[in-house]
């Protein structure tokens, strides 16, 4: 019996877990205030508003993600490799690099989505055209995220957009509702590009100041970065933009009414996670490090040590969290009860990607980022297959198991025997 125990001490020891636990606390710090900010947001708006608030920031979420074409997950790579290798010149050069590739490619994305939402008929049109505002905010917030990672700058990797934003937003929510008891989705819109702008500031601001003057340019390697970042750039759509693809498609099949009801389900739902979100943190850039240094024997040890304790500590948060979730969503309102069963579709999703490891980290840091691009790929478009036929039939129930697909079903593909020179790493965990 106390052998378990002592295996979870030893693994839970060590400044990967005492980085994964100092992002626990920021996580859930974040994560109240985001719910905050929801109910917040809700009040202000109104029903209609904020559905349409909700589709416009979904849009410039999938935009800012497609504009930084996977250079923030290239990063996290990249800048561990160069750390290690005490390369500043090329550190320098990629950050201030990567970003004036990233402010052209969300400028071109902003403009593209504005113009799209100007021709659109009927009130959505100026909601779709000022949410293009967000979308070089965002992207250089999710940029400067992976900069900052890269750099083992966990924590702060994660306060600009975790904290701050949602913290700036409030107070500024709180702001409009003294002035006028209803607010406009338009407002509303203006004041969140502009707080993720600042958001975006103070992530990236002291590693371009860190990156030196002008010698440190590109130098001629843009062709060379877009394509090593190729295979991250669907990844990360797939992986960070996968719950809008699945919300728009309810709304699209469903309507609004479906969206209001399952969103904070999934809010919950990916609560689950946080253990595993949390100490990827600082399990990713390790991996890059130790693989630049050809210690492939370490990483297999940490391997082990981080999918114990993680699934161990996803159980007891999904089961927790799937009992009370009548209780957690009252939080939201009393309509939302009513979505507490399908906590247990996204909980049995969750555990089983933990029971998995973590092997899209494995496959992105150890150059394999196609592999995990791929499995991505056939995860997510079976998984919206699935949607479009349950969905009709199902409403929310047909969201919740496509989802649930969604989440697990690359990490199972990943896991099955595949050709090639390298033996699984996890295969002993």
């Amino acid at each position: 019996m106390m052998r378990p125990v002592a295996a979870l001490q030893r693994a839970l020891a060590g400044s990967l877990a005492r980085d994964a636990l100092g992002s626990f606390a920021v996580r859930m710090g974040g994560l109240i205030l985001s719910a905050a900010q929801a109910m917040i947001t809700a009040r202000l708006l109104g029903v209609a508003a904020y559905g349409a608030v909700s589709v416009a920031i979904s849009a410039a979420q999938v935009a800012a993600t497609l504009a930084v074409f996977g250079l923030g997950s290239l990063a996290i790579r990249e800048l561990a490799r160069f750390r290690a290798l005490a390369a500043e010149e090329e550190f320098s050069r990629l950050i201030r690099g990567a970003t004036l590739l990233v402010l052209t490619t969300s400028a071109a994305a902003a403009l593209l989505m504005a113009g799209f939402g100007l021709f659109l008929d009927g009130a959505m049109g100026p909601v779709v055209a000022l949410g293009a505002l967000s979308i070089v905010p965002l992207a250089l917030l999710m940029l400067g995220r992976g900069f900052a990672q890269g750099a083992s700058r966990v924590l702060a990797s994660q306060i600009p957009a975790d904290i701050l934003r949602p913290l700036l937003l409030i107070a500024g929510m709180c702001w409009l509702f003294l002035s006028a008891p209803t607010g406009e989705a338009e407002e509303f819109l203006l004041l969140f590009a502009g707080t993720v702008m600042l958001a975006a500031a103070v992530s990236l601001y002291p590693l371009l100041r860190r990156s030196g003057g002008r010698s440190a340019g590109p130098n001629g390697q843009w062709r060379g970065w877009l394509r090593q970042a190729a295979p991250f750039a669907g990844l990360t759509l797939m992986t960070g933009a996968f719950v809008e693809l699945h919300m728009l498609l309810l709304g699209w099949l469903a309507g609004p009414e479906a969206v209001g009801l399952f969103q904070p389900v999934v809010r919950l739902g990916l609560l689950m996670a946080l253990a595993m979100e949390v100490a990827n943190l600082g399990f990713a850039p390790r991996i890059a490090a130790l693989h630049a240094t050809g210690q492939d024997d370490e990483i297999a040890w940490l391997t082990r040590r981080f999918t114990f304790a993680t699934l161990a500590l996803t159980v007891a948060l999904a089961l927790a969290m799937s009992l009370g979730g009548e209780w957690l969503l009252s939080l939201f309102g009393s309509a939302f009860i009513a979505g507490a069963p399908l906590m247990w579709a996204l909980a049995a999703a969750q555990v089983g990607k933990a029971a998995c490891g973590p092997q899209m980290t494995l496959a992105s840091m150890r150059g394999e980022a196609g592999r995990a691009t791929a499995a991505q790929a056939v995860g997510l478009v079976l998984s919206l297959a699935l949607g479009a036929v349950l969905i009709p039939a199902l409403d929310v129930w047909g969201a919740a198991v496509a989802l649930g697909m969604a989440i697990v079903g690359p990490s199972l593909l990943l896991r099955l025997p595949h050709p090639g020179p390298r033996e699984p790493l996890t295969k002993s965990a």
